[in-house]
């Protein structure tokens, strides 16, 4: 019958086994790193106390390759592989979005002198052909009411016979085209005593008030 080891034999037994345990796990580490096949599919021995050792076999971690130029789909994964934009391309594409909207071409304003103009052309195409009356203004045609006789006429043509009027007679010119005017939608903003008061050379603003509203009433008339 054999001897029973003491326990400093075994003590020193356990510490070598552990030493070459150690020594195995250190040499598996290294071979991974290297990328050695042999070393990550060798066995490392594991000594039992009450068996033969047995063999652990390490398997080498799996890695997965992305292929290039391929974008990920779907998840957090495919957010972050989109590229950020910077600050300073962040203020360009704001200052290229402000320059489009600020070239735009703003709402066309007509000056005052535009205006006047357009509707003294509106005007002498109206009343072209009809006999005593030659708009060129706003003040001295208007003075004898033979214009704003022959403008309501060209729209009430039924109203009064034109050819029967007289330059000389303004105050009756003045009565006839304002009472015709207000019987066809024109609000009455003259009166006949301030024309007739005006005399020859009449304020151009009154004349040029009054007749917007021929043309804001017929405008559409053909």
């Amino acid at each position: 019958m054999s001897r029973p080891e003491s326990v400093l034999q075994l003590a020193r037994k356990f510490g070598e086994i552990s030493a070459a345990q150690e020594n195995d796990i250190h040499k598996s580490r290294l071979s991974l790193k290297l990328g050695g096949k042999e070393n990550l599919t060798k066995p490392t021995l594991i000594l039992s106390k009450s068996g033969p050792p047995t063999p652990i076999r390490h398997v080498a971690p799996t890695i997965t390759h992305t292929l290039p130029n391929r974008p990920n789909i779907g998840g957090i994964a495919s957010l972050k592989s989109e590229p950020k934009m910077s600050r300073p391309n962040m203020f360009k594409q704001m200052e290229k979005v402000e320059s489009n909207t600020t070239t735009t071409a703003p709402p066309r304003q007509l000056n005052p002198n535009s205006i006047k103009d357009a509707l003294l052309r509106w005007i002498q195409n109206r009343v072209a052909g009809y006999p005593n009356v030659n708009v060129t203004n706003f003040s001295s045609s208007w003075a004898d009411g033979m214009a704003f006789c022959a403008l309501i006429h060209r729209f009430a043509p039924n109203s009064f016979d034109f050819s029967k009027l007289d330059p000389n007679n303004r105050r009756y010119n003045f009565d006839l085209a304002f009472k015709v005017a207000e019987d066809n939608g024109i609000f009455p903003l003259l009166e006949v005593d301030d024309m007739i008061m005006m005399g020859d050379r009449p304020d151009w603003k009154c004349v040029f008030t009054y007749v917007q509203s021929f043309y804001k009433q017929f405008r559409d008339h053909p």
